[in-house]
């Protein structure tokens, strides 16, 4: 075991027994995310350590972090821990319960035990339950990280959609597309765009629940090209999958890039980030049916982010020539602004979009847009969450159609 991951695996125990896992009444604590990502950047443990005692001092919205709850006296079994779904309450309760079950399961089994029976409401607490686990998923073999996100999952559940509802023979053959396609359609719907222009919901979550159940969502989910296809062999289900993964990837970090400025809107950073969390988890799934209807929850929801942040028009970003890119190509210099020990980029967010795109190029090979959006935003003046852009879509241009 390094330095590094020995130092952030006592901070990981340390956080959890200090802080909720939310505060402010809304807002999710990232200090796991930002340990675990720091380690997987290889960062030092002086990196990793000064980097924990910064976030526990920042505010946000006027909020810090929160001490951790005490446990109720509830009895939380195999038999009853679904009643809790989506509840908002008794964390604490759950991540024990969570907890005993893993010590008594290998990693794999656990996820396979729970987390089919959770993808339903992924979209819960704005993603980050899913970015929590599947971080935690990323970083291995230590239950405390693994627990709490399983716990949040069930804590935030939020189910918009039901996979059930899906219905491939509704879709004809010459409406299939790729994910990319679907999100133009998705940026040139009339009835989307302006739901999300004449409503008096106020917040993320208030206005991504307009589209619970939402018939136009589903319309356009349904038509993303792998849940039409049909594989037999183990070989082709990985293949198939594979290729689904790398395609949610390109379009995530698509929509997250060619925003105008690039890199900064807030909640589609989340996309990308609660795209590769979508990624490590699904690659624990052993069920290819499983697999596949995590995405479909993925893809709805990302489509439904989209949709709340007022459905920018990336595609004419792209086209732009004159577009800005990465100051520098190499992964090594971009790495190096977020994990030097004297740096003073501590946004999670930012380390988390930085070390997610390193690992797309890992994962699916080079390609100029994983550079670009990690050295956008790695090289901009974003310090912390205020410096984003939220709902930029919607200032940009606030009429109907």
């Amino acid at each position: 075991m390094t330095d590094s991951r020995t130092t952030a695996c006592a901070l990981l125990q340390q956080a959890h027994n200090e802080f909720d896992i939310e505060y402010g009444g809304f807002l999710s604590n990232h200090i796991a995310h930002g340990i675990i990502t720091l380690e997987r950047l290889e960062a030092s443990p002086e990196r990793i350590t000064s980097w924990y005692e910064e976030y526990k001092k920042h505010y946000v919205l006027g909020h810090q972090l929160e001490p951790a709850q005490e446990t109720c006296d509830l009895t939380i079994t195999s038999d009853n821990w679904k009643t809790f779904e989506g509840k908002r309450k008794y964390f604490p309760d759950l991540y024990q319960f969570f907890k005993k079950e893993l010590e008594n399961s290998t990693e794999e089994e656990f996820i396979n035990k729970f987390v089919p029976e959770l993808a339903r409401g992924l979209a819960g607490s704005a993603l980050h339950p899913v970015i929590h686990l599947g971080f935690s998923i990323d970083f291995g073999h230590f239950d405390v990280p693994l627990a709490e996100g399983v716990a949040y999952l069930t804590h935030s559940y939020l189910p918009l959609t039901d996979y059930r509802k899906f219905n491939p023979s509704s879709v004809p053959n010459d409406q299939i597309c790729d994910l990319k396609s679907v999100v133009v359609q998705v940026q040139k719907d009339t009835e989307l765009w302006n739901l999300l222009r004449t409503t008096n919901e106020e917040g993320f979550q208030s206005k991504l629940k307009l589209l619970k159940d939402s018939e136009r969502l589903l319309h356009y989910t349904s038509k993303w090209s792998p849940l039409h296809k049909n594989p037999e062999s183990e070989s082709e289900k990985n293949e198939l999958f594979d290729a689904a993964c790398k395609e949610l990837a390109q379009v995530a970090t698509f929509a997250f890039y060619y925003t105008n400025p690039p890199c900064k809107e807030f909640f589609l950073l989340h996309g990308v980030t609660a795209c590769y969390a979508t990624i490590c988890i699904t690659k624990l799934l052993k069920n290819y049916e499983d697999r596949m209807e995590f995405l479909f929850y993925y893809v709805f929801s990302f489509l439904g982010v989209f949709v709340v942040e007022g459905s920018t028009d990336v595609v004419a970003c792209s086209e732009d020539p004159e577009f800005p890119v990465s100051p520098v190509e190499d992964w090594d210099a971009i790495t190096r602004e977020v994990t030097d020990v004297n740096t003073n980029k501590h946004d999670v967010h930012m380390l988390k979009l930085v070390y997610v795109c390193k690992r797309f190029s890992e994962l699916f090979g080079p390609d100029p847009l994983w550079v670009n959006a990690a050295g956008c935003l790695a090289f901009s003046d974003i310090l912390d969450t205020k410096d984003f852009e939220f709902g930029l879509g919607l200032k940009q241009d606030s009429s109907l159609r």
